[in-house]
């Protein structure tokens, strides 16, 4: 699910194989048919002009969601049907799937920059305000991006136990590890404490709330 940041609109895949927008103040708003499988994930532009969704067809899929709700573009994913996509402060929409492979859309009307990493299949991803992408992958590792700033070069480090995180400033990262503990993490000095410890299950999210 995702909240349009312009528009009281939010986008959900509805039907299974559909993705839905509504208008939180009446019916449904339009449906964009085109995946074959159930969508997994989907994710607004800055702007609220365009949509990325992600399926089980193993498709990444870019759709105007104004006037003709057309298709704009089509990525087939490599590896299996896992796969997230998110965007960030700037508008890039960012995919990754089950071999660790990182599409970033700066321009949903060109092709996506390409890069790999982490050491299998992306369990999670989200941009920093900054730009700096984060990404969690199946090994447990976290690998960060040079974005705008903070970074020269892509961060990584491995046997973190990572499964879900969020961005709580440019600086820190709260993840969920693959035992259920909670860790704050400064990727620039590596810096690593525990917040909670004591679950022996993996949550399946983490979030952070302002203030």
């Amino acid at each position: 699910v995702d909240w349009s940041p312009i528009e009281d609109v939010i986008a959900t895949a509805c039907s299974s194989r559909f993705v839905c927008l509504y208008n939180i103040k009446g019916p449904t708003r339009q449906v964009l048919a085109g995946h074959t499988r159930p969508v997994t994930d989907v994710a607004f532009s800055h702007d609220g002009a365009y949509l990325a969704s992600h399926a089980d067809d193993r498709r990444t899929r870019g759709w105007r969601t104004r006037q003709d709700s057309s298709l704009i573009w089509e990525a087939p994913e490599p590896g299996s049907a896992e796969g997230e996509v998110v965007r960030s402060h700037d508008g890039t929409i960012a995919s990754g799937n089950s071999i660790g492979e990182i599409r970033e859309w700066q321009d949903p009307d060109r092709s996506p920059k390409i890069q790999m990493v982490g050491n299998g299949a992306v369990v999670d991803l989200g941009y920093a305000a900054s730009g700096n992408l984060a990404v969690s992958d199946r090994s447990g590792s976290i690998s960060v991006l040079p974005g705008h700033l903070s970074l020269d070069e892509t961060l990584v480090l491995r046997n973190m136990r990572t499964a879900r995180f969020t961005w709580i400033d440019d600086a820190r990262l709260a993840f969920v590890s693959q035992d259920g503990g909670i860790w704050l993490l400064n990727p620039r000095t590596k810096e690593l404490s525990a917040v909670y410890k004591g679950e022996t299950r993996r949550a399946d999210g983490i979030v952070a709330i302002p203030g």
